[in-house]
């Protein structure tokens, strides 16, 4: 697989026909590139397209969305690593994970950090 720069995606549009095309894998895919994305954006996170999602999980350790993207890493890891064939009702439940967080990390570090 070709390496990707998370900051050349256009997400709302990939998403979008991800979506149409029923392809709900990729579409979760990536909305968790789309929420590491904006945790770099964000300075919560150092992105690197070699890392784990474990490595972030350390990185946001202490930090009020920690827990919601435990969340994000386990959805996805199922997933994408676990080539699960999901269904639009499985997707739908779990979008709205990915958006929630995204949004929250757009609010930057000193909103986010504890302390």
């Amino acid at each position: 697989m070709e390496e990707e720069n998370i900051h050349e995606i256009d997400f709302d549009k990939d998403i979008k026909d991800a979506e149409q095309d029923g392809d709900y894998r990729r579409a979760i895919r990536l909305l968790f590139l789309k929420v590491l994305k904006n945790l770099s954006d964000a300075e919560l996170i150092y992105w690197d397209s070699n890392k784990t999602n474990y490595q972030y999980l350390y990185e946001l350790k202490g930090t009020n969305i920690y827990s919601q993207f435990v969340k994000c890493v386990n959805v996805f890891d199922v997933v994408w690593y676990g080539e699960w064939k999901i269904d639009q009702s499985y997707y739908l439940t779990n979008k709205p994970l990915f958006e929630e967080i995204s949004k929250g990390s757009t609010k930057g570090k000193t909103a986010v950090f504890n302390g």
